[in-house]
């Protein structure tokens, strides 16, 4: 029995919907695809230019406006974003209407880099990793309770809150359900754990 709906209900995520579209889009033609590019590509800045500083000031520098685009060419006009960009104007990045946006959850980036970068989240970009990701394992041929362990480096910040043990709580539960043990390594502890 596939547990996804299940899973997104313990979560708060909506994995299962985001699984079946990208299921579908899989077979989409070439133009089919970059329609759906472009389209999400204009919904991107119609939001970051309302709501993120630093693409609003960005755009206004080269008297750019949303109604611009038109095709995805116009990413060259674009900065690429690095680490650095980001700490250097990290409020900037931070979008206005934060608390309207469902689902925001505060994580960090895994620092393989040597980089730790604070990052945030919302639901539906969750959802659709995960929605891919359960998609490679159809791929493979991964099968839902299927025994799985999983190998992951600890550089992740713990955070000790109440937030942190009902997410640690939850978490434990849907890795039981899915058949999934975790190890992982963390630098500091020098030692494997599970989650």
């Amino acid at each position: 029995m596939d547990t996804t709906k299940l899973l997104d209900i313990l979560s708060g995520k909506n994995v299962f919907d985001k699984y079946l579209e990208l299921k579908e889009s899989q077979w989409f033609s070439e133009s089919e695809l970059k329609d759906i590019q472009l389209y999400k590509f204009q919904k991107l800045i119609f939001h970051c230019y309302a709501n993120v500083p630093y693409y609003r000031k960005f755009m206004k520098k080269i008297d750019m406006m949303p109604s611009d685009i038109k095709s995805l060419d116009i990413l060259a006009e674009f900065p690429i974003i690095t680490k650095d960009i980001i700490k250097e104007n990290y409020y900037d990045f931070i979008p206005v209407n934060l608390k309207k946006i469902n689902g925001v959850k505060e994580g960090q980036t895994g620092g393989t880099t040597g980089n730790i970068l604070l990052k945030r989240t919302d639901a539906i970009t969750r959802s659709y990793t995960w929605g891919a990701y359960k998609r490679f394992e159809d791929w493979m041929g991964f099968k839902t309770g299927d025994k799985a362990l999983m190998l992951m480096g600890g550089h992740v910040i713990h955070k000790h809150s109440l937030e942190s043990v009902i997410h640690d709580i939850i978490y434990k539960k849907i890795n039981k359900i899915k058949n999934v043990l975790f190890l992982i390594h963390t630098t500091r502890k020098k030692k494997l754990w599970k989650r």
